[in-house]
């Protein structure tokens, strides 16, 4: 959704969670603000312990994404206005190699550091839940990861 072709697009996001959750869910939305900005933060809101308001939320997303599907001609079936970056399509394999060549600097557009924190967030996960990611890790340390 950060893709500056996206910037109209009335797609609603939301985070929820319980009160119990509301630490994590602030922690995600601080790290939202610190690595993709306040613009990534005002493409979703947060909604805790309000079920209620999460459908009511919702219902109002649909409603807007209907009307402009309908002023720009835009089938129901298929999002065709959405740009989406081709880095996001495709798969990462989470080899030492692609994980080293991540570029997750800040000084480039949004919507690629966030195509590459994504691959990183891959990479820690496969490297602790994926058997052969495991033993890639055990035999030739760990990922290097460099940013700014």
């Amino acid at each position: 959704m950060l893709h500056p072709k996206n910037k109209k697009l009335p797609f609603p996001i939301v985070f929820i969670a319980s009160e119990h959750e509301r630490g994590y869910i602030e922690r995600v939305d601080r790290f939202i603000g610190q690595t993709l900005e306040k613009r990534a933060q005002d493409r979703y809101k947060i909604i805790i312990d309000d079920p209620v308001k999460v459908a009511n939320t919702m219902l109002a997303g649909l409603h807007g994404v209907r009307k402009f599907r309908k002023a720009n001609g835009d089938a129901f079936f298929f999002d065709w206005t959405l740009k989406m970056y081709r880095d996001f399509q495709q798969p990462f394999l989470t080899i030492r190699k692609n994980v080293t060549r991540l570029n997750i600097c800040k000084d480039q557009p949004t919507y690629k550091l966030a195509a590459d924190l994504r691959r990183v967030f891959s990479s820690i996960i496969a490297g602790n839940v994926k058997e052969q990611d495991i033993r890639a890790i055990e035999e030739h340390e760990n990922y290097q990861l460099k940013g700014g």
